[in-house]
């Protein structure tokens, strides 16, 4: 049976959860990182020197990096509508999964770690506010994809909104100062994948 180690709370590991499950796969999950540590032990460092989560362990096989896992995961459990096999519609899923990792990650992850992980008074106001803006940028332009598409890479469910749920979905759920602008199609798609089995849980819970 495969093995993750991560805790549940994480962006990055309910990524692969939100995979797992949607792929219908057996699993058993171990909670690493954050409060529970581990994550820095010579052990753990030997499988992943990254020092971080999730770690899948597939036999013999370690992988790590949540996107490899769900690419992984989609292949070796595939075909799937997850991840298509014709080349330029994988391509079409593989570009918005590097877009998160590029461009909106980045900018949601440190509004993330200002407003949930830092003290009020040790916040830096003046750099949540700039990756606020950019943030905005980010899903506007996520806004306008969606705008000629039911999901991110076309008509059906794939990757690429596995990829981008937990990170779209802290996007609403943080308190920005910065105004935000009316995004329809986002919002749209936003309450469609909430909806979904595999994702529900994880948007229920508190961001800590």
């Amino acid at each position: 049976m495969l093995q993750l180690y991560g805790r549940n709370n994480s962006s990055n590991v309910q990524t692969v959860l939100i995979t797992l499950h949607e792929l219908n796969i057996a699993f058993t999950r171990h909670d690493v990182g954050g409060q529970f540590g581990q994550n820095n032990t010579e052990t753990y460092l030997r499988r992943n020197p990254n020092g971080l989560i999730p770690l899948l362990e597939d036999g013999d096989v370690d992988v790590w990096e949540s996107n490899t896992i769900v690419r992984y995961l989609t292949q070796k459990f595939g075909p799937t509508p997850l991840y298509p096999t014709e080349l330029v519609a994988r391509s079409h899923v593989e570009r918005w999964m590097d877009w998160r990792q590029t461009a909106f990650g980045p900018a949601i992850g440190l509004v993330f770690f200002g407003y949930v992980r830092t003290a009020l008074e040790k916040r830096d106001m003046t750099l949540i506010r700039a990756k606020e803006a950019e943030s905005i940028r980010a899903v506007s332009m996520l806004n306008a994809q969606l705008a000629t598409n039911q999901f991110v890479a076309g008509d059906t469910f794939t990757a690429a909104d596995i990829a981008l749920t937990m990170f779209v979905h802290r996007y609403f759920s943080l308190p920005f100062e910065t105004s935000r602008p009316d995004l329809p199609h986002l919002a749209r798609w936003m309450a469609a994948v909430r909806a979904r089995d595999s994702v529900r849980p994880y948007t229920e819970m508190v961001l800590t």
